[in-house]
Parts: C-alpha cells; sequence; structure tokens
C-alpha cells in the first residue's frame, strides 16, 4: 500500500514542517468550544497532526487511518506527548460503515484534514452520520513554495491536479452541504514564511518531491541547489492557505 510505504517521509514532513496550523485549528476548536471534554473522530488522521493537540483538550480521540504504519507511528507520537486518550483504529473511510461499527451519532466533533476519502459526497455523509455535535472538513487551497515554483520551471513539469491548491473542492463541499440543508461555515486559516536552510536542508527538504524526476532528467539537485544558495544558505519564500468548513450535523434538513 503506498501509504505505508510513505508512513516515514509522511511523519518526518509533518514533524520537520511543524505545527502552527494544527496548532490554530486547535485554538480555533477551544474558541467555539468545540473542543474539550468532547469525544472527537480524527478521519484519515495519519501519524496524528491533529490528534496529539486535540487530545490535550478533548475527552478522547479516536484516530482512523487506513494505513496500519501510519497508525504505528501516531500511536508513538501519541506516546511520545503523553496522549494516553487517543486510540487509533485502522478503517477505509471509503468503504466504512459508520452504523455497524457502532458510531452512528457518537461523536461530539466529527473531523477530517486532507483526507481523500473524506473528500467526496459520501465520505461527507458519513461524517455527518456520525457526529452528534459538529463537524470540520479542512482543505489546502493554496501552498506555495518559491524554491518549489523554481525547481518546477527548471524541471520543465507541467501543471497538474495538486490537493493542496485546490480551491474548487471548497465549493464543492459547501454546495454538498447546502443543498442537504446545512448552513456551512468557511474560515481561512493563512501562513506566510520567509525563512533560510541550508543545502543540506534543503536537499533533504526537496529530494522527496523532486529527486526523482531530477535524476531522470539528468538534474543534480544538490549541485542545483547550492547554486541558488548565498553564504551557505537557501532562502525559501512559501504562503499557505488552508480553508476550514464547518457544519452542525444536528440543523440539516434530514436530521
Amino acid at each position: 500500500m503506498k501509504w505505508d510505504a510513505r508512513a516515514d517521509e509522511f511523519d518526518h514532513s509533518q514533524r520537520t514542517k511543524g505545527s502552527e496550523l494544527a496548532d490554530r485549528v486547535t485554538e480555533m476548536l477551544l474558541t467555539k468550544g468545540l473542543l474539550t471534554g468532547f469525544d472527537v473522530l480524527d478521519v484519515g488522521g495519519g501519524t496524528g497532526r491533529y490528534a496529539v493537540p486535540f487530545a490535550a483538550y478533548a475527552k478522547k480521540v479516536v484516530m482512523t487511518d487506513i494505513s496500519g504504519k501510519m497508525l504505528e507511528r501516531a500511536k508513538e507520537n501519541a506516546t511520545l506527548t503523553k496522549r494516553p486518550n487517543i486510540e487509533c483504529v485502522r478503517l477505509d473511510w471509503a468503504a466504512a460503515d459508520v452504523a455497524a461499527v457502532g458510531w452512528e451519532r457518537r461523536f461530539d466533533l466529527v473531523f477530517a484534514s486532507m483526507c481523500p476519502a473524506a473528500r467526496s459526497r459520501e465520505g461527507i455523509d458519513r461524517m455527518s452520520l456520525a457526529s452528534r455535535g459538529s463537524c470540520l472538513l479542512n482543505q489546502m487551497i493554496e501552498s506555495k513554495d518559491s524554491v518549489a515554483d523554481l525547481l518546477k520551471d527548471t524541471l520543465g513539469l507541467r501543471p497538474s491536479y495538486d490537493p493542496h491548491n485546490d480551491r474548487d473542492s471548497v465549493q464543492a463541499f459547501f454546495n454538498i452541504l447546502w443543498l442537504q440543508g446545512f448552513e456551512p461555515e468557511v474560515a481561512y486559516l493563512k501562513e506566510r514564511e520567509d525563512r533560510s536552510l541550508s543545502v543540506e536542508e534543503a536537499v533533504s527538504r526537496y529530494s522527496r518531491r523532486f529527486g526523482e524526476v531530477a535524476t531522470e532528467k539528468g538534474l543534480d539537485l544538490r549541485g542545483f541547489l547550492a547554486g541558488c544558495a548565498e553564504n551557505g544558505h537557501v532562502r525559501v519564500k512559501s504562503r499557505t492557505t488552508l480553508a476550514l468548513v464547518l457544519w452542525r450535523a444536528g440543523s440539516g434538513a434530514d436530521a
């Protein structure tokens, strides 16, 4: 399974990119009174990027993922951060029978962030069914990186669908929920970063994404990044926008 193969890389990426967005989502939920003492379901939670900060306030966080390797890393992260109230369940949300596993109206908050299985009409319906309170669906609509953009141009990579730059899906989520009788709220969290990486840090950061294609096209990635450096450091400008779609599962026309 591809997600099993990517578990270590994914966990490393989550650790090195920091937790600002996860912390800000947590803060938003706390401000709205949608986390403290709650039973939370984190759908497709990966290695626990959101489950760990949620668990600091929630009564319990049940975190699902289709990948057993991802869940192994999530359990390790829960242990390292002393979050015994995180339960990891291997589950394919795209085929899940919410009622059969006893999760119908089971959770105060059902959450999913960039989970492919939740980004569909059926996935959204399952989220609503599992919630006795609220649901929150995260979708990245902008993720730009000056060095990544330069590498794309240099390697001649054609534009393709990128789930981290997908504005249309948010409109689709809103329309699905609106037509079901919900009144979804949409909010946005923005990050801007201007940082310097050592050449070694830059090679580590970009080789996972561009290393294979660079080799295929005969580009010395390390040499290229070293050529971009000033005083041994590569300057990276990035901007990120995360959309948050929130709805009350008990407010739909069929509830």
